[in-house]
């Protein structure tokens, strides 16, 4: 899967865009990007996928993944109401049960 914001209409867009959500919460922006996310958080196991909602705990279901921040030991995770208008975004801790599909 090559990289992608949604809505953006074409990668120079995207790029602008991610970099602009990586300023507002304060992310690095890294050469590999990252298309989904498997990670636990409150011993439920969440799944999430560029442009999808996320699936697992209901805290967090419903809010479709506009971005997902490698920040080492944890992820930071933009949704629009979660890093992108509201708040922080989500942050999921990376441990054994962390499982990461990056973009191509």
């Amino acid at each position: 899967m090559n990289f992608f914001v949604p809505a953006a209409k074409d990668t120079e867009e995207a790029e602008k865009v991610y970099a602009a959500f990586a300023d507002h919460i304060h992310a690095q922006v890294k050469n590999k990007r990252i298309w989904k996310l498997t990670w636990r958080h409150n011993d439920k196991i969440n799944h999430c996928e560029i442009g999808r909602d996320i699936e697992g705990d209901e805290r967090f279901r419903g809010q479709p993944v506009l971005a997902i921040f490698d920040c080492d030991n944890y992820f930071m995770i933009c949704t629009p109401d979660r890093g992108v208008l509201h708040d922080g975004p989500i942050l999921a801790e990376n441990d054994i049960y962390t499982e990461i599909t990056y973009f191509d």
